[in-house]
């Protein structure tokens, strides 16, 4: 018997089941991958443009609050004083938004980011790599390395989560 990590009888045999390999790991994975990394993407664009609104948002409800505090003295929502609600609004919209950015912090969203990008790219590499190679040697090469590849990445991730979830608090 073969000792090789991707060891097949012979090429045949590889031949037969590169294609399944191709099918159910490597493009499930690109897939999968792909699709991560947009609906982190998207996460993060969401929290970048709250950041960008956040200030402007304060500024203007200051300004509101200034030329019409008296005003709002006068009017009454659910039985609170308007200018009590803007207040109170303007207080706790900051308030969410960094509770929200220290959950997105611990939850290590820009490494998850981060790993899904190279983890992507890894699949994606070797998927081109395949299809430009013919030969069941070269392709055996290029899925050993992307399997030592995706396990390093693994490793890698694991370790970075442990200590991020038992560092002591700061």
């Amino acid at each position: 018997r073969c000792s090789e990590p991707l060891c097949f009888d012979t090429n045949a045999n590889f031949e037969a089941s590169y294609q399944s390999v191709k099918e159910r790991w490597l493009d499930d994975q690109r897939y999968y991958f792909t699709k991560k990394e947009k609906q982190l993407s998207a996460k993060s664009r969401r929290l970048k443009l709250l950041k960008k609104l956040l200030l402007p948002a304060s500024v203007v409800q200051a300004i509101f609050l200034i030329l019409f505090a008296d005003g709002l003295e006068n009017i009454s929502l659910l039985g609170v004083p308007a200018k009590s609600m803007v207040l109170f609004l303007m207080g706790v919209f900051p308030l969410l938004f960094a509770v929200w950015n220290v959950y997105e912090n611990k939850m290590a969203t820009q490494e998850l980011l981060w790993q899904y990008r190279n983890q992507r790219m890894f699949f994606e590499d070797a998927l081109q790599q395949l299809d430009e190679t013919d030969a069941s040697e070269g392709r055996k090469k290029i899925l050993e390395l992307l399997v030592k590849r995706s396990i390093f990445e693994l490793f890698q991730w694991i370790l970075n989560r442990y200590h991020r979830e038992h560092e002591p608090p700061s």
